[in-house]
């Protein structure tokens, strides 16, 4: 699944999450499944916190870790797609649904 840029995304309420040092670890409630993320990874989570848009994202980890919009957007696209396999993100698209 490709999310548009508009489309914006929070974390789940079915989570909790803690950050070990560099990294962040996150527990699935409903299923009791960990998931852990890289420092990049913490970044992107500590974004989708609260909703935004995945174009918001691209811009902040691009110039956090100047990478080039393209390449982050793809590695994003991949990461967000883990992250709705594991039912740990929601997403929304632009109309709100």
């Amino acid at each position: 699944m490709t999310l548009p840029l508009d489309a914006m995304i929070c974390a789940s309420k079915d989570q909790v999450s803690t950050t070990t040092g560099a990294d962040v670890v996150i527990l699935e409630l409903t299923d009791g499944t960990y998931y852990g993320l890289n420092e990049v990874g913490q970044t992107v989570w500590d974004l989708i916190k609260t909703p935004i848009k995945v174009g918001a994202i691209v811009d902040q980890i691009s110039d956090t870790y100047d990478v080039q919009p393209d390449v982050c957007l793809n590695d994003l696209q991949t990461l967000f797609g883990s992250l709705l396999e594991h039912k740990l993100i929601q997403v929304q698209d632009a109309s709100g649904t």
